[in-house]
């Protein structure tokens, strides 16, 4: 793959008149998005932007991040897709700002450009007809990824041309696109991103979401072949459908990535969407890591997905000695593509990246036949007078069990300054609450058993479906008092 411009050219060449997005209910063709990127990137030319600045982006529209991302490929800056109000991390001294609103947070010192309706105006005045800054080499980053993980806590990745060809390469064999695909991930997200630069590489459409009720009603209307989502924002979707007619349209495939998904939600998804449901795990600093069918989580819980070819797992101890299959410990990966370092953080021993691997903070263990379980993470486990309790494993038995839709458990400090177990749970309007203490004393080792749960509106999650169980626990105890 060349930088991602040259594959927008090449498109507006061969096929000039094919759409290459879909976006509330248009279709801008790849000479319509060519034309838009070029204008885009000679005004921000004219506004200063040289090679090799840092540029966060905050434009909500996603045809004009999407088209903005590409203008800086064009001009051979470094971009950043920031989500709205979200501030980087400091030590990162971005150039330029480019922004559609003044209401949004300062970047350090970064200079601002609103791109408003004026700016458009003025940028489609002039008629450009500049050739793209040409790269320095494979090794030169073009491209920085914000990663909150399950913190909340920002960290930028660095990505060089080298990584990112192959991590794009290598989502279009995973995660094969057959027409119009439907990302509910935006921009601002490592999967929105290569799901973008996918739809270039194929010549297909992107279709860009703005809410799961338009999204419901142009399935039909673009005749959407494929789904990509994680766990969160397709439940959300399929809540929306299931209020709807039923999607019996040309959708053939859903791919989900960020976090775990449920058996319960794979039988929402196959009865409202379709059955041919497969989940990716992986990083965003190593890209994709295991692939499985969703109906092999439903028979084997906490499976993650065999490892693909190009990816290299073991399971270790504290001192990082591998441990033999079927042994839990913690995980880590290396590829060729991976990141090797946050940036504007020094590399540490008891870092993410160490010794030429990059360690998730999961907990899992490797099958016979290479499969890999994941059975939580290091940050998750609680402590409970000593005892180290996995939350996943009572997150599971509560999400069993009929009436309630999602569930997340923490730990708490009650009155007297034990630490407790609790959870938060949301529900069907017909639940019955009172039944849920004898579920929980006839199912649960009494280590296991909350002595708290608490019914909430929404259990907190990041865009990714990952918990937030810090959060929650805060929202959660304030609810409760």
């Amino acid at each position: 793959m060349s930088n991602p411009i040259d594959l927008l050219r090449d498109q507006a060449i061969k096929n000039p008149d094919n759409p290459a997005i879909f976006y509330l209910g248009n279709a801008f063709t790849y000479s319509h998005l060519l034309n838009l990127v070029q204008t885009i990137a000679n005004k921000l030319r004219e506004d200063g932007i040289r090679p090799g600045n840092l540029i966060a982006v905050e434009i909500s529209n996603m045809v004009m991040h999407w088209a903005t991302t590409l203008a800086l490929f064009h001009e051979g800056a470094i971009s950043c897709s920031i989500q709205s109000g979200l501030s980087v991390p400091q030590g990162v001294a971005f150039d330029f700002v480019i922004r559609d609103s003044k209401d949004k947070p300062n970047q350090g010192g970064a200079r601002c450009i609103l791109v408003d309706q004026r700016w458009l105006d003025e940028a489609y005045q002039a008629k450009p007809n500049i050739q793209p800054h040409s790269r320095q080499s494979e090794d030169q980053v073009c491209r920085l990824i914000l990663s909150s993980g399950t913190t909340g806590e920002p960290k930028i990745i660095p990505l060089t041309f080298a990584q990112l060809t192959q991590r794009c390469i290598n989502r279009n064999i995973v995660d094969p696109q057959s027409g119009p695909e439907l990302t509910l991930f935006d921009c601002c997200s490592s999967i929105g991103f290569y799901v973008g630069i996918k739809t270039l590489m194929t010549g297909l459409p992107l279709v860009l979401g703005f809410s799961y009720e338009q999204l419901c009603r142009e399935f039909e209307l673009f005749g959407i072949t494929n789904l990509n989502g994680s766990p969160a924002q397709l439940d959300q979707l399929c809540a929306q459908a299931e209020k709807t007619l039923p999607i019996t349209s040309t959708l053939r495939s859903i791919t989900t990535s960020g976090s775990a998904i449920t058996p319960k939600l794979i039988e929402r998804l196959s009865a409202t969407l379709t059955a041919n449901i497969t989940s990716i795990y992986g990083a965003t600093e190593v890209g994709p890591v295991a692939k499985c069918l969703a109906i092999d989580i439903v028979a084997n819980p906490g499976f993650s997905g065999y490892i693909l070819p190009d990816v290299k797992v073991e399971i270790v101890d504290e001192k990082h000695a591998p441990l033999e299959k079927n042994r839990i410990g913690l995980v880590r990966i290396k590829t060729s593509h991976m990141a090797t370092n946050y940036l504007g953080e020094p590399l540490s021993p008891d870092g993410a990246f160490i010794n030429g691997w990059f360690y998730p903070g999961d907990l899992g263990y490797l099958r016979e036949d290479h499969g890999l379980v994941i059975s939580g993470r290091v940050s998750d486990l609680l402590n409970i007078g000593g005892l180290k309790i996995n939350p996943n494993v009572i997150d599971a038995f509560l999400n069993s069990i009929e009436g309630i839709k999602d569930a997340l458990t923490f730990e708490y400090e009650d009155q007297n300054g034990v630490n407790r177990i609790g959870s938060a749970i949301t529900i069907e309007d017909d639940f019955n609450a009172g039944e849920l203490p004898s579920l929980i004393a006839a199912n649960l080792a009494l280590t296991y058993q909350p002595t708290q749960v608490v019914i909430v509106n929404e259990i907190a999650r990041n865009q990714a479906g990952k918990p937030l169980r810090e959060k929650m626990r805060q929202i959660a105890l304030h609810q409760a008092n």
